[in-house]
């Protein structure tokens, strides 16, 4: 069974991780629990701007003709971590780790970034991690009414501040 959450996402994906000894233990949770309950564990504004999205990677400057760029989930629901129970929105069904395949994970924080507080969708999004070395994108919808970013620079730095930090490992990037 892979029951759809949305037209481009399903349960399954959202039990999954990027270590493969990982892997196989939510593979089998679902398998016993079933995707009909599984599905309660997942918060369902995920699929809605994950959606939103993939679409706008999909048209404008980052269309490619004849192919469609898709979202890959690498960890959406996890187990409660014992030693930090309360740190992570994964455990709630509430964060997510994904890539936009063939874009940078810094290029579509700052979309996100750009367009947050204009975009009813992206408002969804409460939290980004941006930390050294990540090579994909974290989100959560934390029950909270302002977005949070999550860097080695603090999280309550000013929007503007990483809109110019990230236009700058960007140029960094492409050079």
């Amino acid at each position: 069974m892979n029951l759809k959450l949305s037209q481009h996402f399903s349960v399954k994906e959202f039990f999954t991780s990027p270590y493969p000894e990982k892997k196989k233990i939510y593979r089998e949770f679902l398998e016993k629990t079933g995707e009909k309950k599984c599905k309660q564990n997942i918060d369902n504004r995920h699929t809605i701007y994950l959606e939103h999205i993939r679409t706008y990677f999909n048209e404008g400057k980052y269309k490619i003709e004849g192919k469609e760029r898709s979202i890959i989930l690498t960890s959406g629901w996890r187990f409660i971590d014992a030693k930090n129970p309360f740190k992570s929105q994964h455990p709630l069904g509430r964060g997510v780790d994904w890539v936009v395949s063939g874009i940078e994970p810094l290029e579509v924080k700052l979309y996100i970034l750009e367009n947050w507080r204009q975009d009813k969708i992206l408002q969804l999004i409460r939290g980004i991690e941006d930390f050294d070395g990540m090579t994909w994108i974290h989100t959560d919808v934390r029950n909270s009414n302002r977005l949070y970013w999550f860097s080695k620079h603090g999280g309550t730095v000013s929007n503007e501040f990483y809109k110019t930090l990230i236009k700058n490992e960007l140029t960094t990037l492409r050079h």
